[in-house]
This record gives structure tokens, C-alpha cells and sequence, in this order.
């Protein structure tokens, strides 16, 4: 039962669509409204790359706490379960983020393309259309993405998460040789979550560019000639 409650609770944490970052809702028009974008699209990435951090700071304090015992267990188990919890927290809140998202992407983009539609110059309305396509299908990708994500943190979380419950009746050596196996089989599936993740990011990243209002930057001065 706490698994599928865990489960329910991380189903969108890599499934957030980008409605989130569309959230700036059909009360602001154009280039706003793309700012908006924008700026909560790197708000989801913020919380991507906090995921992403604490995943792998979860897998160091397991590897320490298997791979090299203090003779005192107590305050590596701590630290160990601090970060599941802290991974757990994160996790939550970017499903939080995502719970309204996805019926707000679809109304964003039919506004636009319904704008697009009354330009009259029928070159200039082809060519919106089409970035309104463009970017449509690069949402696509993202939440594709995040699901293939979501498929390979949900189990590592949960692997985590049996771990902690072990330990916490059962922090002895002889606890740490019986669950060896399965802490390093954990350990070692970080890398594949941490690919995913990094996917999700970079998509996350190169959209918030695309989408940001902000123009080139200035051009750098080149220094006077020395005399």
C-alpha cells in the first residue's frame, strides 16, 4: 500500500507538461504571455535539476553506508533517510506543480492558433501556424520524455524507500550484508534515471530559450588599444 500510494504520489513528477509553464493563462496576450512561459518553464526545470540532485546525493549516502560502515551506523542511516525523505518531498512537489497543467497547455495553444487565424495575410498567418505546430510537437517530446523519466525514477524511488523501511528495524552489519545486493542494484540504476532526467532538462532549457522575449546581449566593447 505505501508503494502504490508512493507510486500515485510520483506519477507526474517527470510527466509534468507544460502547462505549467503556459499557466499565464488566456488573461495576458503575446509576447507576455510567452515571457510567462518562459520564466515558469525554467521554474519546472528548477525543480527537474533538485530532483536530479537529490537522486544522486540519495545514492552516495547509501553507497557510504553500505560500502564503508562507521562503527557507529546510526548517523549514516540518517543522513541516508533525510534523503530519501528529501527526495520523496521533492518529488511531490512537482507532481503538485502538474495537477492543472495538462488542460492548460491545449487551451494555450488553440488561443494562439485562433489569433493566428485572424491574420489576414495569408503568408504571415501559414508561418504562425506553423511555429504554433513547431512548438506543439516539441511539447509532445518533452512529455514524452518526462514519461520515460517517470519510468525509471518511480522504481528507483521505491527500491530507495524499501531500503530505509529495511534499515530502520533492521541497522546492524549483519542488516547492511542482507540487503547489499539490493542497495547496489539501486545504486547502480542511478545513472539511467539521472539520463532521463537530463533529458527532460535540456528539453525544458532549450524552451524557456525559445520562448524568452529577451533579445541578444549586448555586444562586448572591444578594450582601446594600448598607446
Amino acid at each position: 500500500m505505501q508503494h502504490h500510494r508512493t507510486f500515485t504520489r510520483t506519477a507526474s513528477l517527470f510527466s509534468m507538461s507544460l502547462i505549467l509553464a503556459v499557466a499565464a493563462g488566456c488573461a495576458t496576450q503575446g509576447y507576455t504571455k510567452a515571457e510567462k512561459t518562459s520564466r515558469d518553464l525554467t521554474k519546472v526545470q528548477d525543480d527537474v535539476v533538485k530532483v536530479e540532485s537529490l537522486v544522486k546525493q540519495t545514492s552516495a549516502s547509501l553507497k557510504s553506508l553500505v560500502d564503508n560502515p562507521a562503527p557507529d551506523l546510526q548517523p549514516q542511516y540518517k543522513t541516508f533517510a533525510s534523503n530519501v525523505n528529501s527526495l520523496e518531498t521533492a518529488s511531490e512537489k512537482a507532481s503538485a506543480r502538474s495537477t492543472d497543467m495538462k488542460l492548460r497547455k491545449d487551451a494555450y495553444l488553440l488561443n494562439w492558433k485562433q489569433q493566428a487565424m485572424a491574420i489576414t495575410n495569408e503568408s504571415l498567418r501559414e508561418t504562425s501556424l506553423k511555429r504554433i505546430d513547431t512548438l506543439s510537437e516539441r511539447f509532445d517530446d518533452l512529455s514524452q520524455a518526462m514519461t520515460d523519466a517517470r519510468d525509471e525514477f518511480n522504481p528507483f524511488l521505491a527500491q530507495m524507500e524499501d531500503l530505509k523501511a529495511y534499515l530502520s528495524n533492521d541497522l546492524s552489519m549483519g542488516g547492511i550484508d542482507a540487503i547489499k545486493d539490493m542497495a547496489n542494484d539501486t545504486i547502480d540504476k542511478q545513472d539511467d534515471v539521472i539520463e532521463k532526467i537530463e533529458v527532460v532538462r535540456k528539453q525544458l532549457d532549450a524552451l524557456a530559450k525559445d520562448l524568452n522575449t529577451a533579445g541578444p546581449p549586448p555586444p562586448t566593447e572591444k578594450p582601446a588599444p594600448a598607446s
